[in-house]
């Protein structure tokens, strides 16, 4: 049940890619308040194949969790560049792949999400959720910035415990 008290912004309230988003608010003493950022991107595929890249994402320190939802996929793959390029691999499940990692520690990563679509698919759906817990003050107070640089230009869901809201990215 949510806190009567509950109350949360963001701004700029038109961002533009690379801006960095304050989101702030009021919730009950000493509590864990979720964040999560996601988006949905179409990716062509090329010889059956699909990639999209992200570079420079800043992850928060944990807790964290993100999950990659591939649809109309053999297989997906979440490829992160430390010195070399670490890969991890999930198959589908009637067309869909899911890839989930949380607890990542913090600092700035380039990431690709690539794999194997379906035969005879043009475009891949990708949906991307990023999920961050952070803590309010004793006087029930929570900050929290994300920095918009490895979104890509359109539309974006910011949740906060759970109130929604869509957020147009402009380039």
């Amino acid at each position: 049940m949510q806190n009567s008290n509950f109350s949360w912004d963001f701004f700029p309230s038109e961002p533009v890619v690379g801006d960095v988003l304050k989101i702030t608010g009021k919730t009950s003493p000493k509590s864990e308040v979720n964040i999560v950022i996601s988006f949905e991107k179409d990716v062509s595929v090329k010889d059956g194949i699909y990639e999209y890249v992200f570079n420079n994402v800043d992850i928060p320190s944990p807790p964290n969790r993100y999950t990659i939802t591939a649809k109309e996929v053999e297989n997906v793959k979440f490829g992160v560049k430390l010195l070399f390029w670490f890969t991890r691999k999930r198959e589908s499940s009637s067309g869909v792949a899911v890839f989930e990692d949380s607890n990542v520690p913090s600092g700035t990563y380039n990431t690709k999400v690539y794999g194997k679509a379906k035969p005879s698919v043009s475009s891949v759906n990708l949906n991307i959720q990023a999920l961050q817990k952070i803590k309010s003050d004793n006087k029930g107070n929570f900050s929290f910035s994300y920095d918009t640089s490895a979104l890509p230009p359109g539309d974006f869901t910011l949740e906060v415990d759970g109130s929604a809201v869509n957020v147009p990215l402009h380039p």
